[in-house]
């Protein structure tokens, strides 16, 4: 009996971390930040800790429909600061 119950209890903790890790995985930027025309501008940090500009959407997946997109004039900071951190963007 506490075999089975063994074995269901780690199967169970499996899928549940399996689950975590899809739902935290589901945007592909690491931050965002609001750049000088009032715009929301979403940020990947690159191996090389400079950032990129990206989009909320993850792999082939379009623009989620919960986050408005940017639009009209942007203008992309030379640097962006996430918690503590001034990132040059690249």
């Amino acid at each position: 009996m506490i075999d089975f119950f063994s074995k269901t209890m780690r199967a169970s903790l499996l899928i549940l971390f399996l689950s975590f890790v899809s739902v935290t995985n589901s945007y592909a930027y690491d931050f965002s930040a609001v750049c000088s025309t009032g715009q929301t501008l979403y940020y990947s940090i690159n191996g090389d800790e400079t950032v990129g500009v990206t989009y909320p959407g993850y792999g082939s997946n379009p623009w989620p429909s919960n986050i408005t997109k940017p639009y009209g004039s942007l203008e992309v900071p030379e640097t962006v600061t996430y918690g503590d951190v001034v990132f040059p963007v690249t």
